[in-house]
């Protein structure tokens, strides 16, 4: 249990990060969506990787699966998704796109 979203945030990108039993090293990029909390961006820097900005669909402000496909590139290593305001991202072609370039 933690006191609030922004210290979950930290606190999950650094044990992604953490030196007993790391699933990403520093430096690895992490794709984020252009509109969320300043957490969001900070936590995963603070624990040392490279954040990736990916924009939105402006009907959702969920990140845009079409931005999303275009900004995958071999150094990409995680997604922070932000299901923003009560809106659920699209799921099933996240996970698709994810299963396709990242695993």
């Amino acid at each position: 249990m933690v006191n609030s979203g922004s210290s979950a945030d930290l606190l999950a990108s650094h044990l992604l990060t953490n030196p007993v039993n790391p699933l990403l090293k520093s430096g690895d990029e992490i794709l984020v969506p252009i509109v969320i909390w300043p957490t969001h961006i900070w936590s995963p820097m603070m624990a040392g990787l490279k954040v990736k900005l990916v924009d939105v669909n402006p009907a959702t402000l969920n990140i845009d699966i079409d931005d999303l496909e275009k900004s995958i590139t071999p150094q990409t290593k995680a997604l922070f998704l932000v299901h923003l305001m009560g809106n659920p991202c699209e799921m099933d072609a996240i996970k698709r796109i994810a299963t396709q370039n990242m695993v």
